[in-house]
Order: C-alpha cells, then sequence, then structure tokens
C-alpha cells in the first residue's frame, strides 16, 4: 500500500499520517488531550487511551499519530501518575479547600 496523497486528503479536511488520514477535527481533539493529560500529570504523562478510541486505531497507529504530530514516546523508571489519579486528586483537594474557606473568611 502506498502512503495516501496529502493534498486531495487536506481539501477535503483531513491529514495524512503515513498510512492513516485523519480528520482535522480528530486531529485538534488529539492535540487537546495530549496537552490537557501532560497538563493534569505535570510533565510525563500515560498515553491517553481516548487517542486510540478517536482514531479508532491500534496503539501502534494511533502512538504514530502522535510521534508525527511531534510527541515523543519514552521509557521512564519513574512511576508516572495516571491522568485518572490526578483527577481525583484534585477534586479531592479542591474539596478540602472548599471546606476549610466555608468555616473561616470568604
Amino acid at each position: 500500500t502506498s502512503p495516501v496523497e496529502a493534498k486531495p486528503l487536506a481539501a477535503a479536511g483531513f491529514r495524512a499520517f503515513g498510512q492513516r488520514a485523519v480528520r482535522l477535527d480528530i486531529v485538534d481533539r488529539i492535540a487537546d488531550a495530549l496537552f490537557e493529560a501532560a497538563e493534569a500529570a505535570k510533565g510525563p504523562c500515560v498515553f491517553p487511551a481516548v487517542i486510540v478510541s478517536l482514531l479508532g486505531a491500534s496503539n501502534e497507529d494511533a502512538e504514530a499519530v502522535v510521534e508525527a504530530l511531534g510527541w515523543e514516546k519514552f521509557e521512564t523508571t519513574r512511576p508516572v501518575k495516571p491522568v485518572e489519579a490526578v483527577a481525583v486528586d484534585l477534586v479531592t483537594e479542591a474539596a478540602s479547600e472548599a471546606e476549610v474557606n466555608e468555616g473561616g473568611t470568604p
């Protein structure tokens, strides 16, 4: 199979990533998911599973698209906190702060 042709795809609202063509709105959603995950983890993060779902692709194909967007994959010996756990921690922290503020000054 040959790589997809970029110009006709761009005219139809797609971007070519090797053998895969992805709608531009999906590319935007992938970028948003990556930035949100990295921000929530305050650095390196676990690959967001939503990307595989958005693309309807395998993990390998999804990783290739993400790498084509300029993101790097790397191995780490430091445990990376999953985004879901970070979100729960932030909600718990916000709830604790709200309780403190209710009993004190506004």
